[in-house]
């Protein structure tokens, strides 16, 4: 499933933007939300009365296989949120039992890594994956130390995801515990 933009008016701030997101499946069909809430902006007065339309940041919809915090995350950059109002929403949302909340950070970035062959030939292939929170360094790291991988392993997966999102850093943090990064 991927999700892609198209045409739709919100006033944000009072500023006009024009996106909407939709889900499409592999297959190219329109994917129709399991979840979907109207969303005021966390901290104002109106939030948890009834709010009018003109109150609405925005609709939160959450797709099939998607994870909420990855969907809340997503809105919030679009609106422009901080940190605090996405968890504020987020907490929010994971109070409905029709959603299973797994986590509190989103995903920010994923790739198969190849470690190498097992017993049986075959390539042995693990996720490597970013979270929000997470300094790209720090989670590189761990995960080539976990996997026993080389420097120029290292190296290969900084890069491409400091391609993908914002790196501070390029060296790990001396300071960190395993604890901190998962």
């Amino acid at each position: 499933m991927k999700v892609i933009a198209s045409r739709k008016t919100h006033h944000i701030f009072g500023l006009a933007a024009i996106v909407s997101l939709h889900a499409v499946s592999s297959s190219g069909e329109t994917q129709t939300p399991i979840f979907q809430r109207d969303i005021v902006l966390p901290g104002s007065p109106d939030q948890g009365k009834k709010s009018k339309k003109s109150d609405v940041l925005g609709t939160l919809q959450i797709f099939s296989l998607e994870e909420p915090a990855d969907a809340v995350y997503r809105f919030g950059k679009l609106y422009g949120l901080h940190d605090w109002q996405r968890r504020q929403i987020l907490d929010n949302i994971c109070e409905s039992p029709s959603l299973n909340c797994r986590r509190k950070d989103a995903l920010l970035w994923s790739a198969p890594v190849s470690i190498g062959k097992s017993d049986d030939t075959e390539e042995n292939i693990v996720e490597f994956r970013l979270l929000e929170g997470v300094e790209a360094a720090d989670a590189v790291d761990l995960f080539v130390e976990e996997h026993g991988l080389s420097e120029e392993y290292r190296k290969l997966i900084l890069n491409a995801a400091c391609a993908a999102v914002e790196c501070t850093r390029t060296e790990p943090s001396e300071y960190l515990s395993e604890d901190d990064i998962l």
